[in-house]
């Protein structure tokens, strides 16, 4: 595969962010994947397994489709995007794996620098377990986004590093392992003071071991009612769920998250503070709610993500009312925590009956709307 220096993948590759949005304008791949490319065409040879992680839509996977991948991700979109992208281009669909764990050796590692360090620090961790001395580690990350904590954790885990000339604003970070192999500190366990629940985040849940300050709002101010079925839309650890467990105890409550690390800590929450009550919750990787029938619920808590990857965006909060007003019966209600600045009253308006402020505080709004 060839690139040229405008970072355009040749007619051969045709790269979409997941899923597909009209007149989009972003594209589904950037300098530092062009970067890599770049290095492992030229440097490695096709015979050799390669692990990937990160690869935001599947641009490393297609690109390096000659050689035996073993591709590994936490987020649900980047597991369809990958099998849509390669379907796009004629190639074979893969087997994808969670980052929770590293599933089998390779002969090279490339990581996609993720936007959390506590991911990347357990993605580290886990390499140096699986690793063998003197195997190519490298990874590539948009210069903007390195910083002082990125290399320092590179040298713990790993061992020295060196790196390339910055191209396409992007640069590559070259090491292997030297160090004594380290477990992952993650999954963290916390108390959520001032609440009795007992909680383990792994490596890449919103807000990692603390209680959010929006959550914390939104707990503060539940919104009241007979509520039956309860959807907790972008459930992170699981703590609205806690939450929404405690309080209606008659309900039925579905969890869903893009995060297979959160996915997996809720499970884990849930059934650590109320065991025995499993008939009462499923916990669920989405889109959004893509798997969700229509008209069932008549509660949707939702406390939507602003950023895709390093992207900022409003495109999933956007799918998610959609999403949420699809769901949810007529007269059910989605709640929803949000910065101020943030435009989804407006977004809102323009899609449910009614839309009220339930509270309101300096930072945050809490919105109810009515379908």
């Amino acid at each position: 595969m060839h690139q040229t220096d405008n970072q355009q993948f040749t007619p051969t590759i045709h790269i979409s962010r997941y899923p597909k949005q009209r007149n989009d304008t972003l594209k589904g791949y950037n300098g530092a994947d062009t970067l890599l490319v770049e290095h492992v065409t030229q440097h490695i040879e096709p015979s050799q397994t390669i692990s990937i992680f990160n690869d935001d839509f599947g641009a490393l996977s297609c690109a390096l489709s000659d050689y035996p991948q073993v591709w590994y991700s936490d987020s649900y979109l980047a597991h369809q995007g990958v099998q849509a992208n390669r379907a796009d281009n004629q190639l074979a669909p893969i087997a994808t794996h969670s980052s929770i764990a590293v599933q089998q050796h390779s002969e090279v590692w490339l990581v996609k620098v993720p936007k959390s360090l506590s991911h990347l620090e357990h993605q580290l961790a886990n390499i140096s377990e699986h690793a063998k001395p003197g195997q190519p580690i490298i990874l590539a990350a948009m210069v903007k986004y390195l910083n002082k904590g990125v290399f320092k954790l590179i040298e713990r885990y790993l061992g020295p590093l060196s790196t390339s000339l910055a191209k396409y604003k992007a640069r590559l970070i070259f090491t292997q392992l030297s160090n004594k192999p380290t477990a992952s500190p993650y999954p963290k366990k916390w108390q959520a003071a001032p609440y009795p629940w007992q909680l383990s985040d792994h490596a890449n849940v919103f807000c990692l071991g603390k209680l959010d300050i929006g959550t914390r709002f939104l707990l503060e101010h539940l919104p009241t009612g007979e509520f039956k079925q309860i959807i907790d839309l972008g459930c992170g650890n699981g703590l609205l769920s806690l939450a929404a467990l405690e309080q209606w105890p008659q309900a039925q409550i579905t969890s869903c998250d893009e995060s297979l690390m959160a996915v997996e800590s809720t499970k884990t929450n849930l059934e650590c503070n109320y065991p025995g009550q499993q008939t009462r919750y499923q916990v669920l990787a989405d889109h959004c709610l893509s798997q969700q029938p229509n008209e069932f619920a008549d509660l949707v808590l939702c406390n939507p993500p602003f950023h895709q990857q390093q992207t900022i965006s409003t495109a999933i909060a956007r799918a998610m009312f959609k999403d949420a007003k699809r769901c949810l019966i007529p007269k059910g209600q989605l709640c929803v925590i949000a910065n101020r600045h943030l435009p989804y009253w407006s977004m809102l308006k323009n899609s449910f009956q009614t839309v009220k402020i339930l509270a309101s505080n300096a930072k945050f709004v809490i919105l109810i709307a009515t379908k």
